[in-house]
């Protein structure tokens, strides 16, 4: 493939500006400067988007893969493209330990738009366990976690309860380079999550949602994470998971080199309102959220992810090179992740055109 985009504003998680860019073979082959700043009256050109927690969308569930991934996996590219994802960190719920493993080792055979897998249970709090099946949470081992490693090559992350002793023996021995421990489902004080960091977690999952909250005189997760400079968040940035009042305090608090946009997408989203499964729990999606059924208790998101982005973008007035940072950069730092999240000479062009106002315009994959 050879194409050009031309008369751009380049955006980049550290500047914008604005010139052409040639692409070649599906990777940037040169960017032409013209100018240092900005042109306003012209699109803008963004790296794509990466989702490091969704579930699935549009009828495909990451709990229920088969030999059929493959196409699964083209379909689903296919409907993300629209959203302006490039990349995703499939993401399974808590079931069997063993179902896990299978799903492992299914996702050898990949597309290319999986760039890592998030296990977000079962090693988690029953107390904070949120759309979680109970009868499966557990404490994670060495074994499990070597086994969970083996099955693939993905660079992996797994939620976890540091306030259990035995998941916190595993985060501080844990030597193994594709694993990264997210504190999340946990109902960890201020004193554990800052042992669990110096152990080696390196980010929150789904911030304020399951987790022990801010509290002035027993600080849980949220203080520690609000406090804490070294690690990344996770924010399900679609007004509903979290209030916009605290996007915004957690925005300015946090600041975009910490924070990654999450959807916490679930299969039915794209489908109609209606009853479905997530793992082994029936749950109803009622316009863009799905609740466990017949409750009020939140599952995740249905709300597509450059949706969330322009919620986000209208809430905080953030600026282009924050949602870089927020939608791709970070991840792609934290998780040493090449070629992605960055327009720059020799990167995949997995590039998307937006207007002023977030719309997207074109896409190069």
């Amino acid at each position: 493939m050879t194409k050009k985009i031309l008369n751009v504003n380049i955006v980049n998680h550290d500047c914008i500006v604005f010139g052409d860019i040639h692409i070649e073979d599906n990777k940037i082959k040169k960017i032409i400067i013209k100018s240092k700043k900005e042109d306003k009256s012209k699109n803008y050109c963004l790296p794509g988007f990466i989702d490091q927690h969704t579930h699935g969308g549009y009828g495909i569930s990451f709990d229920k893969f088969s030999d059929n991934i493959s196409n699964d996996l083209i379909v689903l590219k296919n409907k993300l493209a629209k959203e302006g994802v490039c990349g995703v960190f499939v993401t399974t719920v808590t079931q069997e330990v063993n179902k896990i493993i299978s799903l492992g080792n299914i996702l050898k055979n990949r597309d290319q738009i999986v760039l890592g897998w998030h296990i977000e249970g079962p090693f988690i709090s029953i107390a904070k366990k949120g759309a979680h099946n109970e009868k499966f949470i557990t404490s994670i081992n060495s074994d499990i976690l070597k086994e969970i490693n083996d099955t693939n090559n993905l660079k992996k992350i797994i939620t976890i309860a540091p306030e259990i002793k035995e998941n916190m023996n595993i985060i501080k021995n844990n030597k193994l380079k594709n694993i990264y421990f997210s504190i999340g489902h946990s109902n960890a004080d201020y004193d554990t999550c800052e042992k669990a960091v110096n152990n080696g977690c390196t980010q929150f999952t789904h911030l304020y949602n399951a987790m022990s909250g801010f509290d002035h005189r027993s600080p849980g997760i949220v203080n520690y994470a609000l406090n804490n400079k070294d690690t990344y968040v996770e924010l399900i940035a679609d007004g509903v998971h979290v209030n916009d009042s605290v996007l915004k305090e957690t925005y300015i608090i946090s600041k975009a080199e910490r924070i990654i946009i999450v959807s916490d997408s679930l299969s039915p989203k794209g489908l109609k309102n209606g009853k479905y499964m997530l793992g082994s729990l029936e749950i109803e999606k009622k316009n863009n959220q799905c609740f466990l059924a017949d409750s009020n208790v939140l599952a995740g998101s249905t709300m597509k992810y450059n949706d969330i982005v322009k919620h986000f973008f209208k809430v905080t007035k953030c600026s282009l090179s924050e949602i870089v940072k927020m939608t791709s950069y970070n991840t792609c730092k934290q998780f040493k992740i090449k070629n992605y999240g960055k327009i720059v000479e020799g990167a995949q062009a997995k590039l998307i055109i937006l207007d002023e106002k977030l719309n997207i315009v074109d896409k190069t994959f």
